[in-house]
């Protein structure tokens, strides 16, 4: 068996390093783009031994977020993440996420399920809402440990603590 070196010629320049850590502090859907360079001279003529990569992208959800809202034949259609475990303490049931919509807000404003309750599995989601009167509000509503309650927590607490996020 034999081990190339980073200067040795063939062998890439770089390692990599464990324990990165990315983080954002604000609500909402990121999406980061990453494409791989290779700066190395250790290639054919003093050149990089890789072409560079196609651009891949990365999403970071901060938060209950929707992330996208249009219009199609069919009515409304909103994209969310959803998480799968809010507050991440790694203790408790699993999120679930629910859209709600209200045709107007006022006191008391009563919001509606709009299609069905999403069990948080780390991915986008896309519910569709029927054309319903001249306008609409939508909201996304994430709850954790089995609460129900429609009141609005941002922080959750400690382990075995249940909320209700919303946005």
């Amino acid at each position: 068996m034999t081990r190339a070196f980073a200067f040795s010629p063939g062998a890439g320049p770089y390692g990599h390093k464990h324990g990165r850590i990315y983080s954002v502090t604000r609500p909402g859907l990121y999406k980061v783009g990453f494409r791989f360079v290779d700066t190395s001279t250790n290639g054919p003529a003093g050149g990089p031994i890789q072409a560079p990569s196609d651009r891949f992208f990365l999403y970071l959800q901060g938060g209950v977020t929707i992330a996208a809202i249009a219009t199609t034949d069919a009515g409304v259609t909103l994209t969310f993440g959803a998480p799968s475990n809010l507050p991440d303490n790694g203790a408790g049931a699993a999120t679930t996420h629910q859209v709600e919509s209200t045709p107007a807000l006022g006191t008391p404003t009563h919001w509606q399920p709009v299609g069905d309750a999403v069990v948080g599995d780390d991915l986008l989601h896309t519910v569709t809402a029927p054309f319903s009167g001249d306008s609409v509000l939508f909201r996304l509503v994430a709850r954790w440990g089995g609460d129900a309650a429609s009141g609005l927590v941002v922080d959750g607490g400690g382990p075995g603590d249940s909320g209700t996020q919303t946005r």
